[in-house]
């Protein structure tokens, strides 16, 4: 593995204990130990969508509203009205219009006097009607007028328990075919997504308002929908599309006998405010104002229907399992894979959730919470390419560093932009090396101060650093006056041994000028002799604890450094070897000098100069 490979790799440890991190936070989330409000509303907003794409069906034809609205106020009176009123609009939707059971979405816990409450108890007492109460949660709420007698069955532990209640006048309930609660939730973000059906008060079971209606229709199979709700008692509000709601009614229109006779035959009848001063409007997740009357219509249908929207106590089980189906591959399968491979897994888990999320509720009504694993899905995502950026971006600084000493800028650049495909590690390779020294070294160096030699020498190497840079040279080190470089490696360069030579020759050419600039500042003039040899060789990041190098080992650069010992013997500027020479273009001239036997070798070998193309 490569030098900025091993660092990707150590990289990946952090994605994935930041993902894991992130996967338990969220199943911790999903599970209600602790409720991220972010989650909870983007689940909301999710919600709303699926509501949207899928509706629930029309609600059952057998069910309608009459509604107290503007209207009516302008009619009959402003509200409250008195007793009388209230039991002729009762009577009149009995007797006339022909319903089966009435609601009452209001509470009537106080005094409308003598004659009117009697009133009003005869026309409850001989019809079917249901009356609403109001539970309270706050600490020493009061607890007044009747409380129905409890749902059958245990409480269930984690329902949390209600603290007072304002119930009907007890000569109200005493006739009534049931009472339940009228409380409605509203989320976080104001929106109306759910309502309780069951709430624990005074160790007891108790049923909202739509729940008390579905028993007098329908008897105790109606508590079959307790199954539905979540841990708080709670069920999601089955929503119809607009051209599926409820069938509303004007109060007006019935206390004036404006609606046919029997026009509400057979039907359950919901009473409640519609009208904007009473203030019992909410907002919807199919981006409407409703009365609350109708969102018990709804659930009421729901729960006739069989077809109540739920989030049961098993939910959170289901949710952490699709946490952990989702979070655990991505976490695995990210790092070993490509940001085309990676993206395409991300999207095919969001949609499988998805997907998952649509079949069930529009097969079985179950809202499966989508945040939490989209949201996971998109953060695991997003960690691994933070990191693999962060990866890349240190890879690419190590480059620089590691580098930067050795190659020129543009080749380093070149390097940064595919970090993983350069190591610093050690390879062979056949690759072409560069000797070059100063002839009389020694002796020319006596004619200067200290001063003037260090300014000499940084000139000199200056230079000729600059022509192995412009050749895609590789400067390994500097040993006294002498350099050392190298032609394929760290970038690949299939005509190392032509730029090596073509570099030779500009570092002779150069010194023309450069020893014009030398007399002009009264120091002698240099001489330098190149080696170049090519052939297979050992190259990267080599030498002890202390202090490291990017280097190259090996007989062939063990050659090129006796080449350029002969350079001098031979007075030859440039000496290469029969490798080099080989590698050369056709259209290149050489000049072969001799056949040599070199130290620590038993074969002959070619030696040539080159002349140019």
């Amino acid at each position: 593995m490569s030098r900025s490979g091993s660092a990707s790799a150590a990289a990946r440890p952090l994605p994935f204990w930041a993902g894991l991190v992130l996967l338990v936070v969220l199943l911790v989330h999903a599970t209600g130990h602790l409720r991220l409000p972010a989650l909870d509303t983007l689940d909301g907003a999710l919600h709303d969508l699926r509501l949207r794409v899928l509706p629930s069906p029309a609600v059952d034809a057998r069910i309608a509203v009459v509604l107290l609205d503007e209207a009516s106020l302008a009619e009959v009176g402003r509200w409250p009205w008195p007793r009388e009123k209230l039991a002729e609009l009762v009577e009149r939707l009995f007797e006339r219009e022909g319903a089966v059971v009435v609601g009452l979405d209001m509470i009537l816990a106080e005094h409308g006097g003598v004659a009117g409450d009697a009133r009003l108890a005869r026309a409850i007492a001989h019809h079917p009607v249901v009356l609403g109460l109001h539970l309270n949660a706050e600490a020493g709420a009061t607890k007044r007028g009747a409380l129905p007698a409890p749902l059958p069955g245990p409480v269930p532990p984690a329902l949390p328990p209600w603290l007072g209640h304002a119930g009907p006048l007890p000569e109200l309930a005493a006739g009534a075919a049931g009472t339940g609660f009228l409380n409605a939730m509203i989320d976080r973000d104001g929106i109306t997504r759910r309502a309780p059906l069951v709430a624990a008060y005074e160790g007891a079971l108790h049923g909202a308002f739509s729940l008390a209606l579905a028993r007098t229709l329908a008897g105790d199979r109606a508590l079959a929908a307790v199954a539905r709700t979540d841990a708080a008692g709670q069920v999601l509000i089955p929503f119809p599309a607009e051209a599926g709601r409820v069938q509303r009614v004007s109060a007006a229109d019935v206390m004036a006998g404006r609606l046919p006779a029997g026009a509400l035959k057979g039907r359950a009848v919901l009473v409640g405010s519609a009208a904007a001063g009473l203030g019992d409007q909410h907002v919807t997740p199919m981006g409407a104002l409703l009365p609350g009357v109708e969102l018990h219509a709804n659930v009421l249908a729901g729960v006739l229907g069989s077809r109540l929207p739920a989030a049961p106590p098993a939910t959170p089980l289901v949710a952490a399992l699709l946490l952990l189906a989702a979070g655990l591959p991505l976490l695995f399968a990210l790092p070993r894979l490509g940001a085309t491979a990676g993206g395409v897994l991300v999207l095919a888990m969001a949609a499988a959730a998805t997907v998952l999320s649509g079949v069930a509720w529009a097969l079985f009504a179950v809202a499966l919470p989508l945040a939490a694993v989209l949201v996971l899905v998109a953060a695991l995502w997003a960690l691994q390419l933070f990191f693999g950026q962060l990866a890349e971006a240190l890879a690419r600084r190590r480059l620089a560093a590691l580098f930067g000493q050795y190659l020129p800028p543009e080749l380093v650049e070149q390097m940064a932009r595919d970090p993983d495909q350069y190591t610093m590690e050690g390879r062979s390779a056949e690759l072409t090396v560069l000797f070059s020294d100063v002839r009389g070294f020694t002796t020319f160096s006596e004619q200067l101060t200290p001063h003037e030699l260090a300014a000499l020498m940084n000139r000199y190497f200056s230079v000729m650093t600059e022509i192995v840079r412009q050749h895609r040279g590789t400067l390994d080190k500097y040993v006294g006056d002498a350099l050392m470089a190298f032609w394929g490696a760290p970038i690949d360069d299939p005509d190392h041994a032509l730029h090596a030579v073509q570099a030779a020759l500009a570092m002779q050419a150069a010194l023309v000028d450069l020893n014009r600039e030398f007399a002009s500042r009264g120091w002698p003039p240099i001489r330098i002799t190149i080696g170049i040899n090519t052939g297979p060789m050992v190259v990267g990041d080599m030498g002890s604890r202390h202090r490291r190098a990017y280097t190259v080992l090996g007989d062939a650069v063990n050659v090129a450094a006796r080449l350029q010992e002969l350079s001098g013997k031979l007075e030859c500027p440039v000496v290469i070897g029969e490798a080099t020479a080989a590698s050369l273009p056709a259209g290149w001239r050489r000049r072969e000098l001799d056949r040599v036997t070199l130290r620590g070798r038993s074969a002959a070998l070619a030696i040539f100069e080159p002349l140019g193309p």
